[in-house]
């Protein structure tokens, strides 16, 4: 089950985005907000793997909520932006803090299913490379989500990864 928190300044997209959740067996909602400052706090206590975050909050930029949820020693998680931001640089600024994939407003359930299922299906296929890595004794084990590859030292595959200092390659059974 994937542990899913909704935030966005509009009560009633809350309600529509929790419902087409609810929707989804693989997912399930375990916190709402309208809050940007609320939404870190429950990021915190609540420690869901995935979030839903609309970029324009009253109270905080949903820039700033990601910046905050990136912060040295939290738990990291997932966030899809779900926005009615078209300014390319907010888009931009917000995948460069990480986020995995944005929908953009209106939107309707088959638009929102299937982001979730991509997001779904690729973070299946991280758990089964790390399950497989795992088994390696030597190297530290990182994730290049946009690739869904295995990351390993470089001293351990020829190939870099564009996103960090680690080469990639798909996992094996060395």
């Amino acid at each position: 089950m994937i542990r899913t928190m909704v935030v966005d300044d509009d009560p009633a997209a809350v309600s529509i985005h929790r419902e087409f959740v609810d929707r989804m067996p693989e997912f399930t909602v375990v916190g709402t907000t309208t809050s940007g400052a609320e939404a870190v706090q429950l990021a915190e206590t609540l420690r869901p793997d995935l979030i839903l975050l609309d970029m324009y909050l009253p109270d905080l930029p949903g820039l700033e909520v990601l910046r905050a949820l990136r912060t040295s020693g939290r738990q990291p998680t997932d966030v899809i932006a779900i926005t009615s931001a078209k300014d390319v640089d907010i888009l931009r600024g917000a995948m460069n803090l990480g986020v995995v994939h944005y929908i953009v407003k209106p939107f309707g359930y088959r638009v929102f299913r299937e982001r979730l299922e991509n997001y779904a299906a690729a973070r299946s296929r991280l758990a089964v490379a790390h399950r497989r890595a795992s088994g390696r004794s030597t190297g530290s084990l990182r994730f290049c989500a946009a690739a869904a590859t295995t990351c390993c030292p470089r001293e351990s595959r020829g190939r870099r990864s564009r996103s960090s200092s680690t080469s990639c390659g798909p996992p094996t059974t060395d």
